[in-house]
């Protein structure tokens, strides 16, 4: 599961941020608190992300959500946020917090990686891995087949 794991460490006032086998194309955004006790105490507590791409915003989130306040927590993250992402792409990470009147932030960046090559010949455009030959349009189904460097017609195997 590809998880972007972000810990507040409130004790020593920096956040910690782990990248647990990045997606090409999402991560579950989780984001939590810890000090030097088992169970962690906010006083006012506000935090949020935000997600850049080449400095245009693409998601931003502030927690907590309206009439919602953080009292205490022993759980490692309080939320869990779905994050989407453009294969082989770089983005920016902002991380803010606000607990007892003392602000928090961390900005990561980061590199999404491409999707696994499917085949020798095939090129990556940027953005998806593309075959050397568009695939047929008649309506049937195909499978690529690289030796022959072509599409051919998809046959399912019959179970003896």
């Amino acid at each position: 599961m590809s998880k972007i794991k972000a810990t507040d460490k409130l004790n020593t006032e920096c956040w910690e941020v782990i990248y647990d086998n990045l997606s090409p194309h999402y991560a579950d955004l989780q984001i939590g608190f810890t000090e030097d006790k088992p169970i962690v105490e906010f006083t006012n507590l506000k935090f949020g992300f935000t997600l850049s791409k080449n400095g245009e915003v693409i998601e931003e989130k502030n927690y907590p959500p309206k009439n919602v306040k953080y009292i205490r927590t022993d759980q490692t993250y309080i939320i869990n946020h779905r994050l989407k992402f453009l294969p082989d792409t770089e983005y920016e990470l902002h991380l803010w917090a606000e607990n007892a009147n003392k602000r928090i932030e961390c900005t990561e960046t980061f590199t999404t990686s491409k999707p696994p090559q499917p085949y020798t010949s095939w090129t990556w455009d940027g953005e998806k891995w593309v075959s050397p030959k568009p695939y047929p349009t008649d309506g049937q189904d195909y499978e690529w087949d690289d030796q022959a460097g072509d599409w051919v017609l998809y046959q399912e195997e019959l179970e003896q």
